[in-house]
């Protein structure tokens, strides 16, 4: 048995999260109140449940009804991953952009028959009204395709998740300038070198997730607007707040299906992707590998690689 275990805590859904089916990973979303969670418990040898007892204690019929709080636990007990824990956690923020956040953690040491060493609370509200994650009906089995396809390949330590790792970084910063530069470096990583950077990763995103030479040329266009911001920013120059709200939602999403489309392609180091963007034009999006398949969950995100029009932002 292992030395100590853990409980994590997330909110932030207006969908059922006990619908995505995570077992391949051996792990399921239940809500806070499930008598799941105290049998977990109990099968650990934890009967003290006092930081559990209390956040339960604060979460009000309005949480369930507006904002239900689930916790993600491991389907067989004696398999306990933080790792797959949280992977199913990071995935179901790729894919849908939101306020889905991880808001305790609960780690329960072996020490003693009632230890508990530890609890955490991560994150915070991410945008200015309440923007929770939202499955429609008839994206889930597109979603739960793509998440079993995912599952191992983010888990890599590769150039992928790297972009990963940088994504969920701009996720947890205070400091919102903070994290659209952590989207920008997300962007920046799946290139090679440093020689035209801003030229090469407009192309290679425009190529990458654009599906006809239109939206390839508005996405070209796109990036680079996104990125005269970031050079503001990081060269200490001083920028309007309205300029940064305007682009950062967008850019989320765009890195977002970014990533899902690096997972689907699954080109092995960012080497060997510089080299097919060398060689690739506008519209060959299909080409880039033999593994290609379409996945349409998230329309908000999905749209971007069909985008007609994208103005930049003029100060009022």
């Amino acid at each position: 048995m292992i030395n100590d275990f853990f409980l994590i805590i997330v909110r932030g859904a207006k969908f059922d999260l006990a619908q995505i089916d995570f077992s391949f990973a051996n792990y399921k979303y239940v809500p806070l109140n499930s008598s799941l969670i105290d049998e977990f418990l109990i099968s650990q040898q934890k009967t003290d449940t006092d930081y559990l007892s209390t956040i339960r204690a604060r979460y009000t019929r309005g949480h369930q009804i507006h904002d239900p709080h689930y916790a993600i636990l491991p389907i067989d007990s004696n398999q306990i991953s933080w790792n797959h824990a949280m992977r199913c956690i990071w995935l179901s923020t790729i894919a849908y952009p939101s306020d889905l956040q991880k808001i305790y953690e609960i780690r329960y040491g072996r020490l003693s028959p009632i230890s508990i060493v530890q609890t955490s609370m991560t994150e915070y509200d991410r945008y200015e009204t309440f923007n929770p994650m939202q499955i429609p009906d008839g994206e889930l089995s597109s979603l739960q395709e793509f998440l079993v396809l995912a599952f191992d390949r983010i888990g890599r330590d590769n150039y992928i998740s790297q972009v990963v790792d940088a994504y969920l970084q701009s996720r947890q910063s205070s400091l919102v300038h903070h994290s659209y530069l952590s989207l920008t470096m997300a962007l920046e990583t799946i290139l090679d070198g440093k020689d035209e950077l801003t030229y090469r990763l407009k192309r290679a995103v425009a190529i990458i997730l654009g599906r006809t030479i239109d939206s390839c040329e508005v996405l070209f266009g796109m990036v680079g607007h996104m990125y005269g911001l970031r050079s503001t920013i990081i060269h200490g120059e001083k920028f309007k707040r309205e300029e940064l709200d305007y682009y950062l939602p967008t850019l989320e999403k765009l890195v977002s299906r970014l990533i899902i489309e690096l997972i689907i392609h699954d080109v092995d180091t960012r080497i060997s992707l510089g080299r097919i963007m060398n060689r690739s034009g506008f519209g060959d999006y299909s080409k880039i590998s033999e593994s290609h398949k379409e996945f349409a969950f998230n329309a908000e995100t999905y749209a971007i690689l069909n985008i007609k029009e994208y103005s930049k932002y003029k100060a009022k």
